[in-house]
């Protein structure tokens, strides 16, 4: 419907309803020209999901656009296309590792409080109170952390920031042996009398359940900002094989992840190496430092600024453009790509 403007603004801006931008007065406008321009003006107050049939306008449009874009349809993707391609290849080995760092510290730490010598030497109520209360604190400030990062940093500095503050902070675990002291319970005891377990101190409770929490948290920042990322490199024809290949190398560093924590903990703190105490210190240091290496490989392979967060790799001239008939291109605006 045209505004209710005065003559002047009309004979400039609108003819009969028709935007003109910048093509000219009405009658210079081709008719199959305007016919397509309505129905992709159409169309784009239209679901994605929404039937053709719906309009006939937009039927019209969805084949003449489909006919140009025939001839320029993106290669189907195989691994070989997505490992080819350097942003996706970055983004794709930063999350691998990170899968692994991260399944290394959910195996480790469990071993660190059973252990009697290097460990906390809980039994498994204990442990099992301990997960419950840093999956509580994680189930109700982590929707909440996640938005307030992102909508301040923005999605690629919340990758730098979620790789910075999980799994670099294991190596202050150990440091729970300072705050714990133990109180014997008589309920486990072996033939001597000797205890064999140990409460977790309140102050230790607090201490690994906060540490824990942010932990999960600023983890979950991480791998919902990479996945994200890890997409917009990609056109959508293309995702759901990237997919595939990320949850395959996935897959790999979550099995491999178990195998290295159970040697690593069996090297430090039980095979004599180090005195007990010390090697647990070891074994965190090691993951720690692992996860310092992949919050460095955010910043030397992922260098996307937050100004470029659009889909850079989607071709908008095969993808957001038809032709006319008279051999023309009609570029889309940037409003229209968005």
């Amino acid at each position: 419907r045209s505004p209710k403007t005065s003559d002047t603004n009309r004979e400039s801006t609108v003819e009969d309803g028709i935007p003109l931008n910048g093509l000219g007065r009405d009658e210079e406008i081709p008719e199959e020209v305007r016919e397509a321009r309505l129905a992709h003006n159409e169309s784009v107050c239209l679901l994605s999901t929404s039937s053709p049939h719906l309009s006939p306008m937009r039927g019209d449009y969805i084949t003449v656009y489909r006919n140009h874009t025939n001839n320029n349809a993106p290669e189907k993707a195989t691994m070989l296309s997505i490992w080819a391609k350097r942003d996706t290849r970055n983004h794709l080995i930063v999350y691998w590792v990170f899968s692994f760092v991260a399944i290394a510290i959910d195996e480790a730490f469990p071993l660190f409080c059973l252990s009697k010598e290097g460990g906390l030497g809980l039994t498994e109520n204990e442990i099992g109170k301990l997960l419950s209360a840093t999956g509580l604190i994680f189930a109700l400030t982590q929707y909440h952390v996640y938005g307030w990062i992102v909508d301040k940093y923005g999605l690629s500095k919340s990758i730098h920031i979620g790789a910075l503050l999980s799994t670099p902070l294991v190596l202050l675990i150990p440091f729970s042996l300072f705050f714990h002291i133990p109180q014997e319970t008589d309920s486990t005891t072996d033939s001597n009398g000797t205890s064999n377990s140990s409460t977790l101190s309140w102050t230790a409770f607090l201490y690994l359940g906060i540490l824990l929490s942010a932990c999960r948290i600023f983890g979950l920042v991480f791998f919902s900002s990479i996945t994200i990322a890890t997409n917009r490199t990609v056109i959508p024809s293309h995702r759901g094989t990237m997919n595939g290949v990320s949850m395959l190398g996935g897959s790999c560093a979550k099995g491999l992840g178990p195998m290295f924590a159970g040697w690593l903990t069996a090297s430090g703190i039980s095979s004599g190496a180090f005195p007990p105490k010390i090697g647990s210190g070891v074994v965190f240091a090691v993951i720690g430092l692992c996860g310092s290496f992949t919050a460095a490989m955010t910043y030397t392979l992922l260098e996307t600024n937050d100004d470029e967060e659009l889909d850079s790799t989607i071709n908008v001239e095969n993808f957001h453009s038809f032709a006319t008939v008279d051999g023309t291109k009609n570029e889309a605006s940037p409003s229209t790509v968005a």
